[in-house]
């Protein structure tokens, strides 16, 4: 089997043969290494394509369309960024293959469509864990539990989570389980704060440096980071897979210090278009 992990395409010239494609999708950079992560995805993907050719000696192995931190809850799968792409790639007689149905759908009417976009175009898609066979009654039957059950978890879990941060709130606390950049979590369980972690801006402002010059890309950012972290720690530099600054981590990175530059550019504006007003009652505070 193919160990690319990029979906591939057939020459224009040649004589297509029918391929299968891998789709793999974790919704937080998180969850990437725990649980149904990538690489137990991956490997998931990869089985069931060897039983698969088995049966279909003529299928080819056309690589995987890999979703980084997408919630299938909040995104379709056919406006996700990679999720788009098996529109393009995708043709009557294809597979595709989910590791499992929740890596696809976690709503029912995303399910729905998303079977009509496949069985219209006869492609064929398989979920992995689930072992559906959505030829027969039964089968279409079990698709659509599951896809219900599916919605239900991540309806279930959203409730829990938007409880949790109003409790953190009422309480004082920052309301998100994870740092945002620049800060860390100090304090014992139950009572944690955030603080200023000095080394995370560090390298938050080498990765805007860097990347504002314009000379390097972000694998090139990436290389450069990884190179000075490894020069302090006294190890040896660490492949792409394993780094903390990986390629996504400083291009997210980038985009949520863009994202809080441009939320500061409009507060500012926003404070000196109330300021000198005197019909303002807010322009100069409360009476």
């Amino acid at each position: 089997m193919n160990d690319d992990r990029t979906a591939i395409q057939q020459p224009a010239h040649a004589a297509r043969r029918r391929i299968a494609l891998g789709y793999v999708r974790c919704s937080s950079y998180r969850n990437q290494h725990t649980g149904l992560g990538e690489e137990t995805q991956r490997r998931l993907i990869a089985s069931y394509f060897a039983l698969l050719k088995q049966d279909r000696p003529d299928l080819q192995w056309g690589g995987s369309v890999e979703e980084k931190a997408v919630s299938a809850f909040k995104r379709p799968l056919f406006r996700r960024p990679e999720g788009s792409k098996l529109c393009r790639l995708l043709k009557p007689g294809d597979h595709i293959i989910f590791a499992c149905l929740d890596r696809a759908f976690r709503q029912i009417k995303d399910l729905i469509l998303g079977r009509e976009w496949f069985e219209g175009q006869k492609v064929f898609f398989h979920f992995v864990q689930e072992r559906i066979d959505t030829s027969t009654e039964t089968g279409w039957l079990m698709l659509h539990i599951y896809g219900l059950l599916a919605e239900f978890e991540a309806r279930r879990d959203s409730a829990r989570n938007k409880a949790m941060h109003e409790r953190r709130r009422e309480r004082g606390l920052h309301p998100c389980g994870v740092a945002p950049l620049g800060f860390r979590w100090a304090g014992v369980r139950g009572s944690k704060d955030l603080e200023v972690d000095p080394k995370h801006r560090a390298t938050i402002a080498e990765i805007v440096r860097l990347k504002e010059e314009g000379k390097l890309g972000w694998t090139g950012i990436s290389d450069r980071l990884e190179a000075q972290l490894a020069a302090i720690e006294g190890r040896k530099p660490r492949p792409m897979s394993e780094r903390q600054w990986d390629l996504s981590n400083a291009r997210r990175c980038y985009a949520r210090y863009q994202e809080l530059l441009r939320r500061h550019k409009i507060n500012d504006q926003w404070r000196r278009s109330r300021q000198g007003s005197a019909n303002d009652p807010l322009a100069n505070g409360p009476a």
